[in-house]
């Protein structure tokens, strides 16, 4: 009896959670569609280029503190109060670091002065939606998931209806950029106020800003860079592309490419969605099982990449008219370009995938690495055509590392059987 309450929870859990992240993905691409109506072409190209850089201060202060919470920490909870203030000294430190780093970078760099002056606070909100990310994981390795759910679909709202109101009003990129970061700070904020409630009930303690944590952070630190790193560099590289479009044409070329790649990224989430449901599974069989649902898992995930990518191959004409004021002809070749890349998207996710649960985060990360190296090789090329050439790039980043996985996943004949003794 005890086993089926357990599935049922679990079954319940996942659901929470899967549609929680869908639900945001939803309002994140209604507010791009909104903000490419409110703003010309050439802010909202600054405002989804300051996006890109959030997104990469995101990763880099959150640096895999999540995966780390969430894998190590849930029936750990006599140090839960410990852990929840050095996580929040380690994010306090790398998101002042970074965030310095990337105002010097824009404002001694040769880029515009409105381009650094959207990108400055939208790094601000990037370092705050990383302390989010954090908590977040506290919620999901206490079994919050409810909670999560709710802020998740909050946050979603709550950027949603400011940075529409903040574009329609003021119709410039530096203001919805502060308006992107005052959400993501509030939101921080209620974030931590529920998660020191949640570990205060656990431990039965008041939580402590100790001074004795210095060791410690360096200690996390070391733990999960590596699980920070390969975001990191996944999040990186279509920053790579845009900055290179950045050069070569200005914000506006940068608009409609990271409009593509929100789409892109938009339907991307069913890969999530995907891994989660077939590695839940997985580690719950024997070895022999484990070998075939691993390539059941592969097969899947590339009918599923195909069908959604042919999907959006036939309907590119229709959602290009859905962003701009007026139909931007590239969109469509940008949309179309990245179609192909879905397929190989799906692939690599679900075969890293196994490598992460077998300890292999560096062999993960080589791999990254590898893809991107490969990108800035073929990139300098590729921009000669322009925004073809930019999604293109995309394209052959994804197809390297899909096959690099595949190769070390089945060729190898290893990372694909999980040891009994995992869990997830």
């Amino acid at each position: 009896m005890r086993g089926i309450t357990a599935k049922i929870s679990l079954l319940k859990n996942s659901i929470l959670l899967m549609s929680s992240m869908v639900l945001l993905r939803f309002f994140s691409a209604a507010t791009t569609i909104v903000l490419t109506h409110w703003l010309t072409l050439e802010d909202y190209g600054r405002f989804s280029y300051g996006q890109s850089v959030a997104l990469l201060v995101m990763f880099g202060v959150s640096v895999g503190l999540p995966t780390f919470i969430v894998k190590d920490v849930s029936a750990k909870t006599e140090r839960s109060d410990e852990l929840f203030v050095t996580c929040l000294k380690l994010i306090s430190i790398l998101g002042l670091i970074e965030c310095s780093i990337i105002a010097m970078l824009f404002l001694l760099g040769e880029f515009s002065q409105s381009l650094a002056s959207t990108v400055i606070p939208m790094s601000v909100g990037g370092g705050a939606l990383a302390g989010n990310m954090v908590m977040q994981a506290f919620f999901r390795a206490y079994d919050r998931f409810a909670l999560q759910a709710a802020l998740l679909s909050l946050q979603g709202i709550v950027m949603l209806v400011i940075l529409s109101l903040t574009a329609e009003i003021f119709d410039s990129s530096i203001a919805v950029a502060w308006a992107f970061a005052g959400c993501a700070s509030v939101l921080l904020g209620i974030h931590i106020v529920f998660a020191a409630r949640i570990i205060r009930k656990i431990t039965g303690r008041l939580i402590v800003w100790s001074s004795d944590g210095k060791f410690g952070a360096r200690a996390l630190l070391c733990k999960t860079i590596s699980f920070g790193l390969i975001d990191w560099v996944m999040a990186g590289y279509p920053l790579i592309i845009g900055t290179g479009l950045l050069f070569l044409g200005g914000e506006a070329l940068v608009g409609i490419f990271y409009a593509g790649f929100a789409v892109f990224g938009a339907v991307s989430i069913a890969a999530l969605v995907l891994d989660q449901i077939f590695i839940r599974e997985i580690v719950r069989l024997d070895k022999t099982q484990q070998a075939k649902m691993s390539r059941i898992y592969i097969f899947s995930a590339t009918l599923a990449g195909l069908f959604i990518g042919s999907s959006l191959f036939f309907s590119a004409n229709f959602l290009a008219s859905i962003f701009f004021s007026e139909t931007q002809p590239s969109l469509v070749v940008v949309l179309k370009v990245l179609s192909v890349a879905l397929a190989f998207r799906f692939i690599s996710l679900a075969a890293s995938s196994f490598e992460r649960l077998n300890d292999g985060q560096n062999k993960v990360l080589l791999f990254n690495l590898c893809g991107v190296g490969v990108l800035a090789f073929a990139m300098p090329t590729a921009l000669q055509w322009g925004l073809t050439g930019a999604a293109t790039s995309m394209v052959i980043f994804e197809v390297c590392l899909a096959v690099i996985f595949v190769c070390r996943t089945f060729l190898m004949g290893s990372g694909y059987v999980v040891p009994s003794s995992k869990t997830f």
